[in-house]
Order: structure tokens, then C-alpha cells, then sequence
């Protein structure tokens, strides 16, 4: 069944970064040494992520940022 996008949740702002920097090709620790937290710590957040946007994986996550930013416009 589809995700029902009408209660969506946003992102953080350090979601979002951490989005980003998964979408410039950063590891988990090299974005974990970035903000002072552990990959493991990153991994959390990531799940978080992925859980508000409603995907499996990271790879999904970032299309469906960047899907969103494009029907924001």
C-alpha cells in the first residue's frame, strides 16, 4: 500500500544535513566525526530518516528528498 504523504513528518535540520552529506557519497563515520557522533549514532538518525520518508534504504531516502523538493516548486 502507498505511503500517504498527508501526514507527513518533517525533517530535521540535522536530518537534512546528514541526508545530504549520504547523498555526496559521506560514510556514516565520516558524517559521525562531522557532527561529534558515532556511525552508530548516524545509523539511528538514518533509520529515522528513512522511517519519515517512508523507504527502505538511503539510496531511496535521497530520491525522495530531492522528489519532494521538486513538487515543493
Amino acid at each position: 500500500m502507498p505511503k500517504d504523504h498527508s501526514e507527513e513528518r518533517p525533517l530535521s535540520t540535522r536530518e537534512e544535513w546528514m541526508l545530504v552529506q549520504r547523498g555526496e557519497g559521506w560514510t556514516y563515520g565520516q558524517i559521525g566525526a562531522d557532527h561529534g557522533v558515532s556511525a552508530g549514532r548516524v545509523g539511528q538518525i538514518m533509520r529515522g530518516v528513512r522511517e519519515k520518508l517512508g523507504v527502505s534504504t538511503d539510496e531511496e531516502a535521497i530520491a525522495e528528498a530531492r522528489r519532494r523538493l521538486t513538487d515543493a516548486d
